[in-house]
């Protein structure tokens, strides 16, 4: 059991804050420490509960997943079994699924075992496997290891702050692993369109990580390749009617042969949401990686721009300024001698 539980409410609009006041009444055998916050930010918040805990581990877990009992004992388990294996080990976090409670979900959690990533996001891996980061609503980290790099970088309101940090521990040499369990239920989305909102947030999430140090050797393939490569197609197809055929012959081979072995093999039926994800979450992931580098590109353009509009200003002045100063330095000189 943990031997404290620190509790930070984004300012929630439904019961969950007398909910947790109700909790800790019941429960005063492990302390409970609650705050709230007005600001909904996820890096921020995370580094504030950092700063508070006092303990040798911190483990992550988001208001709107649903650990296992366990939870915390296969987190330890598989933080010493990592050890004993890997010195520089120092955190270790577990796959998070959606709730398998509607078609939805169920096809967006086969189709999240069938995605050729290896992002940590979506692995859901056998073993332990070494990552280079590991999602913060399902992990264990050596407090005094965060602290050693800095903690939770505020850049990143809403999703990329595990990315981030990931980063900046594997440059000090240390080691991160995912684990097989546990596996956390995850219900941040309650339908396709939530879901794919949410890629679209990851992909821009990653674009941001990149311009604060990242690498693009960590940035998905499919950002890199799926939508020029589709709008590349796309181009093609308006004038040339066999790329037009290929793209559709595409689609419907990729939508029957995909989509039966995957739902035959998982669940022995064929489900059209496991082709909607296969196809459509590369895409949205895709849209925000690239509307944010556009974006960010943008801005970078704007800064050029006033500056050389100040640097064109300032020599425009300048020849002024010399002018006159050639003009009294013989008087200035005469003034000195006398």
């Amino acid at each position: 059991s943990p031997s404290e539980i620190l509790i930070i409410d984004h300012d929630s609009s439904d019961d969950t804050y007398s909910l947790i006041e109700n909790f800790k009444e019941r429960h005063t055998q492990i302390p409970i420490s609650l705050w709230q916050c007005k600001l909904n930010h996820m890096a921020r918040s995370r580094h504030e509960l950092l700063g508070r805990a006092k303990n040798e581990f911190i483990a992550y877990i988001n208001g709107d997943c649903l650990p296992p009992k366990d939870w915390l004992e296969q987190l330890i388990r598989g933080y010493y079994d990592c050890k004993n294996r890997d010195p520089y080990v120092v955190g270790v976090g577990g796959p998070n699924r959606l709730a398998p409670s509607t078609e939805v979900h169920k096809g967006i959690n086969i189709a999240l075992d069938w995605i050729p990533s290896s992002s940590p996001q979506i692995l859901k891996p056998k073993y332990p496997q070494k990552v280079d980061h590991i999602a913060t609503a399902n992990c264990l980290f050596e407090r005094k290891a965060l602290i050693r790099v800095g903690g939770f970088s505020p850049h990143f309101p809403q999703m990329g702050e595990d990315l981030e940090i990931g980063r900046r521990l594997l440059r000090s040499g240390k080691s991160l692993y995912l684990l097989a369990h546990p596996v956390v239920i995850n219900n941040c989305n309650r339908n396709f369109g939530e879901w794919l909102r949410r890629m679209y947030r990851l992909g821009r999430a990653q674009s941001l990580e990149l311009s604060h140090g990242g690498s693009w050797s960590k940035v998905s393939g499919i950002a890199l390749w799926s939508l020029p490569l589709l709008g590349l197609l796309l181009l093609m197809s308006v004038f040339f009617n066999e790329v037009r055929s290929a793209i559709l012959i595409y689609l419907l081979f990729s939508m029957v042969f995909v989509t039966l072995r995957a739902g035959l093999q998982a669940c022995g039926r064929l489900s059209p949401h496991i082709w909607m994800c296969l196809h459509f979450s590369p895409v949205a992931y895709s849209l925000g990686f690239w509307s944010s580098r556009i974006h960010l590109l943008e801005n970078l353009t704007s800064r050029a721009k006033n500056l050389l509009t100040n640097v064109s200003s300032h020599l425009q002045t300048t020849p002024t300024h010399l002018l006159r100063l050639l003009v009294g330095m013989p008087e200035r000189l005469r003034n000195r001698r006398t």
